[in-house]
């Protein structure tokens, strides 16, 4: 009897550990699965990196461009208003009439 005891309580541990090795088996395929998927986040955000890297000096520039080009636009914003005032003046005076 102690003889099948003994027997059947290495086979009930080598069951538990052959359940533990199979679980850490499907654990490893699963944690290599996401390791290859950030993989490739990883390349995608290095090509976008290196794709938009140009585009820091050209922001920088651009935003110096809009600042000139809205410095020159605000004398035709105020001949504008002149016109509109003197159009609405001559309208004015027409309705009067």
């Amino acid at each position: 009897m102690p003889l099948l005891l003994t027997v059947l309580s290495v086979l009930a541990l080598w069951s538990l550990l052959a359940v533990l090795v199979f679980g850490l088996w499907l654990m490893r395929n699963v944690l290599e699965s996401v390791r290859r998927r950030l993989e490739q986040v990883v390349i995608v955000v290095r090509t976008v990196e290196t794709q938009t890297e140009p585009l820091g000096a050209l922001a920088a520039e651009f935003a110096q461009e809009l600042t000139s080009t809205v410095g020159e636009l605000a004398p035709l914003g105020r001949a504008l208003d002149g016109i509109a005032r003197g159009l609405t003046a001559l309208r004015q005076s027409s309705d009067g009439r």
